[in-house]
């Protein structure tokens, strides 16, 4: 449990007013939540508490307002007799000084990523929206000569006012609900990337809030999709005239009773609608080809259809074809006798292709009825030719589930360079051929569909190899053709490349989550205080957004002896050995330390630099990362990663980004505390060295004042001996103010032992001794009012002392010095005031800190050792009360304290 937590929670807002109170008495602000937010500061008491408490916080002020809460909260603890640990003490003054290191660390971390992300970011702040940061990206989108930071959203992109994005950022800071915007429309003025320009955008606007979670700000991130947009735009535009040219189609061949069809010489490729695949017997959608339409035609036709259709293809004639035959089908269907006719035409490359009609003429031929129906000829639009084109680029497979023989058109290698002589004919090459870590599922999926009961369709995306090793994303589709019982007897289907696509879409991803990573990693090291922590952070987020399956960091020792692990993240390899807690010398690990050169892989099982080859190989690891840290010529440590995926080129690039971020926070952290190590000892030493050094001057002090007293001294030795008390009784006072020091800084704060005192006879005490000492100088004093309070009568004259002397001695010797006792209701003021030279402003907000004067002449008299006012504020503010100092040419330098009668 903290005293020091459970204290600031209980008195909060006490301790908030009496803050705000100092800050503004000491920085000359006047009152006003513009100036000082005290809701702010009640925002870092309790991340205060939250670090006394052992968790990760960080404060929301500046240093110049977080100066003044030490001394507020010991003050505080004084009062309520609370005892302070030396490590609450640390943690406090670790927490003021983070704010002048961290927040520039983390501003600085935070604006190398965003400049280099690869997406439109922007921040904005206020309610106005006034750009405070732009990424190139996005300087880059509204044009580079348009000036944006330090201007608000209306003034400098007036344009967008009237497309709705100002009542957008106005609704996201009004509501503090943020707002996603996919394909939205941005139209820039003439001064952009051209006169006009129309773009489309992915965005989000989200809100920031401050420590009170108020809104004060808005970050927008997003990519643009222009040219996606506006490809789909054109498909769809195409889509559309192609549905209305095939409801033309489908009217007449409702009219005609009759179903049409376009058979491509090239390729054997058929393209028919739902009739056509009605009189056929077939699945409306599934693949069809010529061949799979032989099939269904009665044995004692094929032939004769295969050699009427192969002569139509071959003569050049454009006159009407009739061709009549019966069919079967692949399932259950009845023999019925279907006619034919077209003509012979040539598509878009001068390539020859039947295009007709198909008629069930079952019921004429059973008659012997001369047939009625006259079909005419359908010309089909260009949109028509480019699709069955396109068409022609899938891979068709057809595959017998009676004997595994599988059958596959020129697409197969047209697409994936597999001819046919190299292709085995069977379901086995084909699963050879799908990628190791696609197989078992791509078998799943397909053998589901074909042992169950019913269905027909069956969809899947996989990896499959091409003929020169590199694999290709395809989209499969298949159909499953049934017997009566609902058995599967063949499938046929259509392999699609959609490498391209899906290669575009992997690489949007991966800059995502690199973008991602250097977010989360960025904010772990601009935020960590304990290196283990910051560490394992940084270990979670490579893991978390590359979907590596093992990412370790190991750091060097303070003599670069060997490496230790500091942490890790995903697969555990064994705790002992070259991944292990603590690599062996001459391990790939030590390597890259040693010779501070990364080392990439994208085959660590049979890469001989990569150890441990039956574990990688056991565990199915692909691709190894290890990566040096050093900062400057300063080796720091090393960062390796396993993934069981390739790691592309631009995840090698981030991850040295990465590497350098987390050695410059490694380097931080551990400057930060060999630096709290020294202040400490420092410290300690001071104290332990002062109260050493009291009894030999007690000695000094007490055997000269012997010698003194003693007859018989000659005059020469009476003034050694007076030099000797003389600088004894320096060294003395030098000596109480260092025990003074160490136990304001280490002890909690100065102890005092109050009882009743009247201030104005503390006073006349003290001037009485100084007059003594200085008789020639004039001390004017002055009391007013009730001077009765309960304080520590010894302490106040050490104060008193120390404010007349300091007057005294950086005053005129012509001068007169100026002492005031006032009352003041429940407090009691006490003013010292000098002429002379003023007390140079730059030093007014440092004077009360040790080690610091008012001048930058040496004591040559009194030897101080900077301490007297430090001592005195903390001797005041241990009684509750405050002092001040104002220091003009004109009114002269005047020090006021203020007491309360009564100890709060």
């Amino acid at each position: 449990m903290s005293v020091v937590a459970e204290l600031i929670e209980s008195r909060q807002g006490d301790l908030v007013h009496r803050w705000a109170a100092h800050v503004r008495q000491r920085m000359g602000l006047q009152g006003g939540a513009s100036v000082l937010d005290e809701a702010r500061l009640a925002g870092d008491l309790r991340a205060l508490v939250d670090r006394l408490r052992g968790r990760d916080a960080s404060p929301v002020s500046g240093p110049d307002v977080l100066a003044f809460l030490p001394g507020v909260v010991w003050a505080l603890l004084e009062e309520a007799r609370g005892p302070a640990s030396l490590s609450e003490v640390r943690v406090v003054t670790d927490f003021v000084a983070q704010a002048s290191t961290g927040e520039r660390l983390a501003d600085t971390r935070l604006q190398r990523l965003i400049e280099h992300a690869p997406a439109i970011v922007c921040t904005l702040n206020g309610p106005h929206h006034v750009f405070a940061l732009v990424n190139p990206v996005c300087q880059q989108l509204v044009g580079r000569e348009r000036h944006l930071v330090g201007l608000s959203v209306q003034e400098a992109l007036p344009e967008t006012v009237a497309q709705g994005f100002l009542q957008l950022l106005d609704q996201v800071y009004t509501t503090g609900e943020p707002f996603v915007g996919r394909e939205v429309r941005l139209q820039l003025d003439e001064g952009a990337q051209g006169p006009g320009e129309e773009h489309f955008l992915h965005f989000v606007f989200q809100p920031r809030r401050d420590a009170r979670g108020q809104v004060e700000g808005i970050d927008a991130f997003g990519f643009e999709v222009t040219d996606q947009v506006r490809a789909r735009q054109r498909a769809e535009a195409l889509s559309e005239r192609l549905r209305e040219s095939e409801e033309r189609m489908l009217g007449l061949a409702e009219a005609a009773g009759a179903g049409f069809f376009e058979l491509h010489a090239a390729t054997g490729r058929l393209t028919a609608d739902a009739r056509v695949y009605a009189l056929l017997g077939l699945v409306p959608g599934a693949p069809l080809t010529l061949e799979l339409v032989l099939q269904c035609v009665y044995a004692e036709d094929r032939e004769r259809l295969t050699r009427e259709i192969s002569t139509l293809l071959s003569e050049p004639s454009d006159a009407p074809f009739i061709i009549t035959a019966r069919v079967v089908g692949l399932g259950t269907v009845p023999l019925r006798w279907v006619e034919s006719r077209g003509q012979r035409r040539q598509d878009a490359s001068g390539r020859p292709m039947l295009v007709g009609a198909l008629l069930d003429v079952t019921a004429r031929k059973e008659a012997e009825a001369s047939s009625q129906a006259l079909l005419q000829a359908l010309g089909q639009s260009e949109t028509r030719y480019r699709l069955a084109t396109r068409a022609t680029k899938d891979a068709i497979w057809d595959w017998n589930l009676a004997n595994n023989h599988v059958t596959w058109n020129e697409g197969l290698r047209e697409q994936f360079g597999h001819t046919s002589e190299q292709v085995r004919p069977d379901g086995d090459w084909w699963m050879e051929h799908i990628h190791p870590a696609d197989r078992e599922r791509v078998s799943g999926s397909i053998h589901a569909v074909i042992d169950a009961p019913a269905g027909h369709d069956w969809q899947d995306d996989y990896r499959f190899r091409r003929r020169d090793g590199s694999w290709a994303f395809v989209t499969d589709r298949g159909w499953v053709s049934r017997d009566e019982s609902g058995a599967a007897l063949r499938m046929v289907g259509a392999m699609q490349d959609v490498t391209e696509r899906r290669e575009g879409e992997f690489l949007r991803l991966r800059q995502s989550r690199h973008f991602a990573l250097s977010a989360r990693v960025g904010l772990a090291i601009s935020r960590g205080t304990v290196l283990g922590v910051m560490l394992q952070e940084c270990a979670e987020a490579l893991v978390g957004e590359l979907e590596v399956v093992l990412a370790r960091i190991w750091l060097l020792g303070a003599a670069h002896e060997g490496l230790e692990l500091g942490a890790d993240a995903g697969l555990s390899p064994p705790s002992e050995g070259p991944y292990g807690r603590a690599p062996p010398a001459r391990s790939t690990l030590d390597r890259i330390a040693r010779e501070r050169q990364p080392l990439f892989s994208q085959a660590p099982g049979e890469d001989p630099r990569v150890d441990a080859p039956e574990w990688r190989q056991r565990e199915g690891l692909v691709a190894f990362a290890g990566l040096p840290l050093f900062v400057g010529d300063k080796p720091v440590g090393v960062m390796a990663l396993f993934s069981r995926q390739p790691l592309e080129q631009d995840t090698l690039d981030i991850l040295k980004q990465v590497s350098d971020g987390i050695a410059q926070g490694v380097e931080r952290l551990r400057a930060e505390d060999a630096l709290r190590t020294r202040v400490d000892f420092e410290q300690k030493l001071i104290g332990i060295v002062s109260h050493d050094l009291r009894n030999p001057l007690n000695a000094i002090t007490l055997g000269t004042a012997v010698l003194v007293q003693r007859q018989g001294l000659d005059e020469r030795a009476t003034r050694s001996v007076l030099r000797i008390q003389s600088s004894a009784e320096r060294a003395t006072r030098m000596v109480k103010d260092l025990l003074d020091f160490t136990q304001a800084r280490l002890g909690g704060g100065i102890h005092i032992e109050t009882r009743p005192v009247d201030l104005h006879e503390v006073v006349g005490g003290v001037l009485e001794e100084v007059r003594a000492a200085e008789p020639t100088r004039v001390l004017d004093v002055r009391h007013e009012g009730d001077g009765q309070g309960t304080w520590d009568a010894d302490r106040l004259a050490q104060v008193v002392q120390n404010l007349v002397t300091n007057a005294l001695k950086y005053s005129p010797g012509d001068s007169r010095v100026r002492i005031a006792t006032r009352a003041e209701g429940g407090a009691v003021s006490l003013t010292v005031s000098n002429g002379g030279a003023p007390i140079p402003a730059s030093k007014l907000s440092s004077i009360f800190e040790p080690m610091q004067r008012a001048t930058a002449e040496v004591d040559k008299v009194g030897r101080s050792v900077g301490l007297g006012l430090y001592i005195v504020k903390s001797i005041v503010e241990a009684h509750g009360g405050s002092i001040a100092v104002s220091s003009t040419q004109a009114e002269g330098t005047t020090f006021t304290v203020r007491l309360p009668r009564q100890r709060p």
